[in-house]
């Protein structure tokens, strides 16, 4: 049966209710400032979208079961504009389909790589320091994005002749708070 693996790199925490509210984290020096964040949503759009599977069609004719589905999760964010608040978060996600799971310390060729690049355009309303606003945006942001994403990526790995499993969506905020306390752990 094939697999799944999910690998994020991000760097973010905060805590927010389910009305996409920040609220008041004892930890945080921000939090005092930022209270009652809210997430402006603008545009979104396709930037990047590639496949690459190099032993075509061969790979094809000798699978004998769908591959191992490998996603990486990335993101980028910059200020969007001269607007205060209004910044662009680009969500990279890369997947990479093995003949199996591979085990620990085994390098397997990929049958095939793909990549999307999809962005957003984002505001927060609210009083907050500007670091406060990005987090912010890179935690709450994503999850608007990731949806859309996965649909590009999954259809370009579907539409090469792979079959593929589906990832669930994935809770952004749970994975910030799990990196954030692994990265202090680290500094340790």
């Amino acid at each position: 049966m094939a697999g799944l693996d999910v690998r994020f790199n991000c760097h973010f925490f905060l805590h927010w209710d389910s009305d996409c509210e920040m609220t008041k984290n004892p930890q945080s020096s921000d939090s005092k400032a930022a209270t009652a964040l809210k997430l402006d949503l603008g545009s979104q759009y396709l930037c990047h979208a590639t496949i690459d599977v190099p032993n075509t069609p061969e790979v094809l004719r000798t699978l004998k079961a769908p591959p191992h589905l490998h996603l990486v999760v990335d993101k980028s964010m910059r200020e969007a504009s001269d607007v205060e608040g209004a910044y662009e978060l680009r969500l990279v996600v890369r997947a990479f389909g093995y003949p199996h799971a591979p085990k620990e310390g085994e390098k397997l060729q990929p049958l095939y790589q793909a990549a999307v690049v999809y962005a957003g355009l984002f505001g927060v309303v609210g009083k907050a320091s500007s670091e406060a606003r990005e987090k912010f945006i890179a935690q709450e942001a994503a999850g608007y994005l990731f949806p859309t994403a996965r649909n590009i990526l999954l259809d370009l790995v579907r539409e090469s002749g792979f079959s593929v499993n589906n990832p669930q969506p994935i809770d952004f905020r749970t994975f910030w708070e799990k990196n954030e306390e692994a990265g202090k752990a680290e500094k340790k």
